[in-house]
């Protein structure tokens, strides 16, 4: 739900970038259209300019703050999947370690079985030895 509500937040800032990019772009051609037009009514050019920059301006910051927002919205998610995935890698380093553990118990288990059974194996080897002595004595 929280990765959907991101995704739908980005999707909303990237409509609004690319809206204020129209804007900026419609403001290029309406300084171009208006300073071609003074030209010929005598107007102030430069004041027309000036008029037009500040709304650029204007665009640009909050293009600006639209990309910052974004920005922190990403960040905020990578922080998330990193603290995600950091949580993950501690359960599978505890899960190896228990499992690491099994294993060298059933190690020692196995070398403790291998061990009674040469014991068992000398043991018997040593009566059969000597039942047969007896037997031919």
């Amino acid at each position: 739900m929280n990765a959907s509500n991101n995704v739908a937040e980005r999707k909303l800032l990237r409509r609004k970038i690319e809206e204020q990019n129209e804007e900026i772009i419609r403001s290029q051609q309406e300084l171009q259209y208006i300073t071609e037009q003074t030209r010929g009514l005598q107007l102030s050019s430069e004041e027309a300019v000036r008029q037009l920059e500040k709304k650029l301006q204007k665009s640009s910051k909050f293009l600006f703050l639209l990309s910052n927002r974004e920005n922190t919205a990403l960040r905020e998610e990578q922080q998330r999947v990193l603290a995600t995935m950091r949580s993950e890698l501690q359960s599978y380093e505890e899960q190896s370690r228990e499992a690491n553990a099994s294993k060298k118990q059933l190690h020692e288990k196995l070398q403790e079985y291998a061990s009674h059974s040469d014991v068992t194996r000398h043991f018997n080897d040593n009566l059969k030895s000597q039942s047969q002595s007896k037997l031919f004595k």
